[in-house]
């Protein structure tokens, strides 16, 4: 779509193998609480991510709650609903990721970019439809961000993007450290909980 149209090949096999590479996370780790799924020049603030899985974990969701949470965005004009933009980085919840591989939907998903209809979408458009197929919808939360790491200094930020350089990343995730100690008191359930009215625009 758009500027992709004309990616490079390298651009789009990422694209269309993403679904492949998911499946194989819970082959190596069953058991995981939770999955995060990041991008190349992502920038994960690992305390504060600890925090939210912990917080979600013991005080947010209930045993069978399902959670796809990160930086999202409403294209449910262009027919494929609403999604996490994964550059911003993707939490899913480990009951979450199994299930979608139990009920053969993930596989299905799979042929689906590979070789069927959805051989032009976007790995985080897939995703999201993959998970749709389940009932599973995304849900919205500012500590991750698609188009910027300027709350890198706010202990509540989770995740950026994009962060190209290893100097630059090295210097955000310093400053994140700092700020992280005298900020993580502040980080309860209801910083954690998915956001209820959230802002869907890009």
């Amino acid at each position: 779509s758009g500027k992709y149209i004309n990616a490079p090949l390298q651009w789009w096999c990422a694209q269309r193998n993403y679904l492949v590479g998911l499946e194989q996370l819970p082959k190596h780790y069953p058991k995981a609480d939770f999955y995060f799924l990041a991008d190349v020049d992502t920038l994960v603030f690992r305390e504060s991510l600890a925090a939210l899985m912990s917080l979600l974990h013991h005080e947010v969701l209930g045993p069978s709650e399902d959670v796809y949470m990160g930086h999202g965005y409403d294209l449910s004009g262009n027919g494929i609903g609403k999604i996490v933009m994964s550059g911003g980085g993707v939490l899913l919840r480990g009951r979450t990721l199994r299930k979608l591989g139990a009920t053969g939907m993930l596989r299905w998903c799979m042929e689906e970019s590979l070789r069927g209809s959805w051989c032009w979408h976007h790995l985080d458009w897939a995703i999201a439809e993959c998970l749709l197929k389940i009932n599973v919808t995304a849900q919205g939360h500012p500590a991750f961000q698609q188009n910027s790491c300027h709350m890198h200094g706010d202990a509540g930020a989770v995740s950026c993007h994009p962060a190209k350089r290893r100097k630059v990343q090295k210097e955000l995730l310093k400053v994140h450290r700092q700020r992280f100690d005298l900020g993580k008191l502040r980080l309860s359930a209801s910083w954690a909980r998915p956001c209820m009215g959230y802002d869907w625009r890009y």
